[in-house]
């Protein structure tokens, strides 16, 4: 797992590193699509004489991708809260029971904590919320099977 865990952030990191600095100033939420056009196009993969329409093509998708996404409004705003918030409850019942393991409920309490806690931090400091939501997503990596395996166990 920690091999597993070590490659994703390295191939993320890179990918994040791969993105103009002037995307990075603008959201440190940009999609993974703008990481992967540019990637695309820095290593030459089109030439030159289509270069410009190719670009503007991937570029209008890459917007359509974050204009249609959900989480980059009010909506995703409250679901979060409610999904977050409602999972910390959740995760607080598995605490309270025998049913689940205390890992996965502290892995859940973490998980969703952080994440929750992103979605009020980044109304105020979107690189800190960024922040907030990656240590999250790498409880969310424990929690997941966890979970999966307390709730089949509970299933037998």
């Amino acid at each position: 797992m920690a091999m597993l865990m070590q490659w994703h952030t390295q191939t993320v990191g890179g990918w994040i590193r791969a993105l103009p600095s002037e995307w990075i100033a603008q959201s440190p939420k940009t999609n993974l699509a703008f990481a992967w056009m540019h990637i695309y196009l820095a290593q030459g993969r089109v030439d030159s004489a289509e270069a410009t329409a190719q670009q503007s093509r991937l570029i209008a998708a890459g917007e359509a991708i974050l204009a249609g996404s959900m989480w980059n409004s009010s909506r995703g705003f409250v679901a979060g809260i409610f999904m977050q918030g409602g999972f910390m409850f959740v995760s607080d019942v598995m605490l309270r029971t025998t049913m689940f393991s205390k890992w996965t409920a502290w892995a859940g309490m973490l998980s969703n904590g952080f994440d929750l806690l992103h979605v009020f931090v980044t109304l105020v400091a979107p690189t800190l919320g960024f922040t907030l939501l990656t240590i999250g997503g790498v409880f969310y990596v424990l929690w997941f099977p966890l979970l999966s395996h307390d709730l089949i166990k509970a299933g037998r």
